[in-house]
């Protein structure tokens, strides 16, 4: 059976509120690339059947609301990574505008002119941009959230973490 997976660059708003945790698609042993997908590669993803993020050691992808510096509110995801039960690190995924699926959103000088220039803001406007998970974690009732400087620094926010904090 075919497996249900799609670049996360095909992401979109409404697959995030049907299903707001995905995975990184990998391949088991058994399967071929034909049987999958003849295009795939490292940047599929494939839903989670779960509503919670899973503390399992590992990498997902979580449906998130981000807050600009400006106070607007958009959809977009996080990459969060967990093992033994701590929260290692958590990266920018990827942000929508009005429905369009803008990428990255790390503030390197290249991103930062494409979003200023997406959205008709300056970078002062988008950053520091504030992020917390639409959905909770495993077993809890706690989101994970944090902050993005425009330097890059990346802090998490404890009150909204159950779990330790590394950066």
């Amino acid at each position: 059976m075919k497996k249900p997976m799609k670049p996360i660059g095909d992401l979109t708003e409404e697959d995030l509120k049907t299903q707001p945790v995905w995975d990184w698609a990998t391949l088991t042993a058994d399967e071929e690339l034909s049987e999958i997908d003849p295009e795939w590669d490292e940047t599929y993803i494939t839903p989670l059947s779960c509503n919670t993020i899973p503390v399992h050691d590992g990498s997902c992808i979580v449906a998130s609301t981000i807050m600009l510096a400006n106070g607007q509110q958009l959809s977009g995801v996080i990459d969060i990574s967990i093992a033994n039960m701590r929260l290692l690190r958590w990266s920018p995924g990827t942000i929508f505008w009005h429905g369009e699926y803008l990428g990255d959103f790390d503030p390197y000088p290249q991103i930062i002119a494409g979003l200023e220039s997406a959205m008709r803001m300056k970078a002062a406007q988008i950053y520091p941009l504030v992020w917390r998970s639409c959905v909770p974690l495993e077993s809890t009732s706690h989101y994970v959230g944090g902050t993005l400087a425009r330097n890059g620094a990346r802090l998490a926010h404890p009150d909204d973490e159950v779990i330790s904090v590394q950066l």
